[in-house]
């Protein structure tokens, strides 16, 4: 009986894997007939198409009546109903329903007879928007606060109540068509209180209290492009270098796109506000800069490119629109060359340039007062610089981690009095630099020496110094290391050590220049900072020594030395999700070997912060210092609290666009005291400061 079981059983077994067999050939045989259908898109050659546009999908070969029907979903809707059968295929019916703008999917599937969805393929549907463009973003924000000082005073008396409201305004977007596209952006800020308005600094009260921080459109095609407004201009470190200015700038890709040419007119200066929007009103406080360059190697752009540039500029003496400053009228001229070459693995990188500049100071009558001075004659003198970069070493260990070994060595040389109005640098210097870069997996180490002298052309009456400087910076990340081998440890710290060792010394005393020897600098300085970091979870450590030295060895000051020790450590974690807590602590001791003075400071950190809800959160801020001088026994001391909470709330969201806000009160008070030992005075001083205020955004 058992055995006319297991037979039977063993039947039934053969059947259903036969049938399961007989199921997957068919299925086989389905998917390989459905994939012989080829999908095709035809749009009369228009990669765009306007939203009333016919189209035709043809499938080939046709679909037989035995294998089922077409269906078409464009996204996620079925549009099979607004297409017709043609002699090629299926052609859509825009007079039925307009084709959504914007870029989507047109998925084609064959319903067989069975009902079973079967793709056949995909085609990308791209719709232009209303006025025939491709693309249309915009992105606009809206920023208001309104800050309300509801009580403040000190230890001198009460203090005056104020409110202010401040407002910020930005806008960004992008049209594209037929490969232009125009990208504008603007930003506008506002403040209600004179004193805070933009421009304070320049026009006083006369300022605008709403006025334009900074905008720029561009047009761009291709490789090309043009722009006004604000922006930064130049790659030639010592001719024209990232300088920043209002105007208009042209870039043209030309000679099959191995020659590009690019121009630009700039204001003097980083300017703001609504009445110069070119930066180009006065010519005496213009740029005038332009780079064409040509790369040698038409296959690989950057392999081997070479630049020309110039540059003529006048800056007039005008501060700042947020520093003020006593500065001179200057112009200069200029122009250089560059070369930069690479290797197709990057390996091996090249940069060399050289410029030529003419400064003027022209006579400003602002600075003479009326006075005879000295006219400054003009110097055309020369700045040049080479880089070069080796990828000694790029491999992997037998474990798979990474293995960089690199190489870079700098020379620069800026003669005497050159100066240009575009770029900011040291003259009169020559310097010299090798930096040796190594990776292996998550460890970085880096060394680098430094030679520099200045006083090039030797004159006797000059100073020369000279500048030693060596320096060294490595991390290891121990859990890192310790992982791939098995003996890593959450708890393990990441390790950083930094050394930096200054040798800055005089050649001599220079003749008929009122020098004597003890006045000829020679100091060494030697600073070294190590650290600890523990990162486990939702805790973490950190541990930070610092050790400073300052060596005076010019003769008659060799006790003039300077020594500065530091520690710290820091705790910090979240105990729960909502409540964040972070404690400091610091010691720092400074020690006059001439003078035999100490100075110790000590300080302590201690912050709160609570999400109590979505909305709503609570912050403080609790920190005290206090520091003692030794032999001369005074002290001081100080500590501020500074408590807030919160509210934000969103009154309307959508993906891109809402309108949200924040509602929050401040209480700060701050303490300081001291006492002298000596003369018994201790002064004493406390304030205090009660504020709430709202944001509203629009996004």
């Amino acid at each position: 009986m058992a055995s006319s079981d297991r037979s039977a059983d063993r039947s039934s077994l053969a059947d259903a894997i036969s049938k399961a067999a007989s199921c997957l050939l068919l299925a086989l045989a389905a998917e390989v007939a459905f994939a012989q259908h080829a999908v095709r898109l035809e749009t009369a050659g228009r990669e765009w198409v306007p939203r009333n546009a016919a189209f035709e999908i043809v499938i080939t070969p046709p679909i037989g009546p035995e294998e089922g029907r077409p269906a078409f979903l464009l996204g996620a809707t079925d549009v099979t109903d607004l297409f017709r059968r043609t002699v090629l295929g299926y052609a859509y019916r825009p007079e039925l329903m307009r084709l959504p703008v914007g870029e989507g999917q047109l998925a084609v599937y064959l319903v067989t007879p069975g009902g079973e969805w079967v793709e056949l393929g995909r085609a990308p549907l791209r719709v232009l928007r209303t006025g025939g463009f491709e693309t249309v973003t915009a992105t606009p924000r809206l920023d208001l606060t309104a800050d309300d000082l509801l009580s403040t005073g000190s230890s001198r008396g009460p203090g005056t109540a104020r409110e202010r409201v401040n407002l910020q305004a930005d806008f960004q977007g992008s049209i594209t068509r037929s490969g232009w596209s125009l990208e504008p952006r603007v930003n506008v800020v506002g403040a209600s209180l004179e004193s805070n308005a933009l421009r304070f600094g320049q026009l006083g009260n006369d300022a605008p209290q709403v006025d334009l921080s900074s905008y720029s459109v561009a047009l761009r095609q291709g490789g090309g492009s043009l722009q006004l407004g604000q922006q930064i201009y130049g790659e030639h470190r010592h001719l024209i270098r990232s300088f920043s200015g209002r105007g208009l700038q042209l870039r043209l890709p030309l000679v099959a796109r191995r020659l590009d040419v690019s121009i630009a007119a700039m204001s003097g200066s980083q300017i703001v506000g609504w009445d110069n929007p070119t930066g180009l009103a006065n010519q005496d406080h213009r740029i005038l800069t332009g780079v064409m360059g040509f790369d040698l190697v038409a296959s690989r752009p950057g392999a081997l490119r070479i630049e020309g540039s110039f540059m003529d500029g006048r800056v007039l003496p005008q501060a700042g629109f947020n520093q003020g400053a006593v500065t001179d009228a200057e112009e200069s001229r200029g122009w250089g060359v560059r070369l930069l070459a690479s290797t197709t693995s990057q390996r091996v990188r090249f940069e060399g340039g050289w410029a030529r500049s003419r400064f003027t100071n022209p006579s400003d009558p602002k600075l003479s007062q009326g006075e005879a001075i000295v006219k400054v004659q003009p110097e055309t003198r020369d700045a040049s610089y080479l880089e070069l970069s080796l990828g000694l070493v790029q491999t992997q260990t037998k474990k798979g981690r990474p293995l960089n070994l690199s190489l870079a060595v700098r020379h620069a040389r800026v003669a005497p009095q050159y100066r240009t109005v575009t770029a900011r640098f040291q003259a009169d210097r020559e310097e010299d630099l090798a930096e040796l870069a190594m990776l292996v997996g998550p460890v970085v180490a880096q060394a680098s020496y430094t030679l520099a002298e200045d006083n090039l052309d030797r004159i006797p009456s000059i100073l020369t110094t000279r500048t030693r400087r060596a320096a060294a910076n490595v991390s290891l990340p121990l859990r890192d290391v310790l992982a791939r081998t098995g003996g890593g440890a959450a708890w393990l710290p990441s390790l950083s050590y930094t050394l930096d060792r200054t040798h800055q010394f005089g050649t001599g005393v220079p003749k008929n220049g009122d020098f004597t020897e003890p006045f000829v600098p020679n100091q060494v300085s030697f600073n070294q900072t190590g650290s600890l970091d523990w990162n486990a979870g939702r805790y973490r450590a950190a541990l930070r020594l610092g050790l400073s030295d300052q060596d005076n060895r010019q003769s008659g000051r060799e006790r003039a030395d300077l020594r500065v020790f530091t520690s710290g450590v820091s705790l910090g974690g979240s105990p729960a999700e909502s409540l964040t807590l972070g404690l400091e602590a610091a010691r720092d001791l400074s020690k006059n070997l001439e003078f035999g003075q100490e100075t110790e400071t000590r300080r302590y950190g201690l912050n709160i912060t609570w999400q109590v809800s979505k909305a709503v959160s609570c912050s403080s801020l609790l920190s005290w210092s206090q520091s003692e001088d030794h032999p001369s026994r005074r002290e001081s001391g100080a500590w501020n609290a500074d408590a807030q909470v919160s509210w934000r709330f969103d009154l309307y969201k959508r993906e891109r666009h809402g309108f949200g806000g924040r509602l929050f009160a401040r209480y700060v008070v701050q303490e300081s005291n001291s006492r002298d030992s000596v003369t018994g005075v201790s002064p004493a001083a406390r304030s205090w400061r009660v504020s709430s205020g709202l944001g509203l955004s629009f996004f």
